[in-house]
């Protein structure tokens, strides 16, 4: 008799919350994207052939935040935010998508310096 009166009872939806992990991930993310910005801020220095120290200087240490510090923290975060049960995933897929894009993003500013530094 048990068994029948616990099929008959629908089951309570419990609503999902957002992930910790991936609001973490994609509020990193953004904030690793503000030295990227600055960087494209000072490129024209480098088109016009006349780049200072300062500006060498500057988007070293803004590729090196970006792509070996912040970004891969970032995406480990939001890879395992996407994994957790019983969370929206939205906050994880943006800040894993960003993620992504910004370390592309800076291993061509990287390959950009190397070939600009060469010539």
């Amino acid at each position: 008799m048990d068994a029948s009166m616990k099929s008959s009872q629908p089951e309570i939806a419990v609503p999902k919350k957002h992930s910790m992990l991936g609001i973490a991930s994609l509020l990193l993310t953004l904030f690793s994207c503000l030295p990227v910005l600055i960087v494209f801020v000072f490129a024209p220095a480098y088109f016009t052939g006349n780049p200072t120290e300062i500006t060498h200087k500057l988007v070293y240490w803004s590729v090196g935040i970006c792509l070996v510090a912040s970004n891969p923290i970032s995406l480990i975060l939001g890879l395992i935010a996407l994994f957790q049960k019983n969370t929206k995933k939205l906050f994880a897929i943006l800040g894993v998508t960003l993620a992504l894009f910004q370390i592309c993003l800076a291993t061509v500013l990287v390959l950009f310096i190397l070939i600009r530094s060469s010539m």
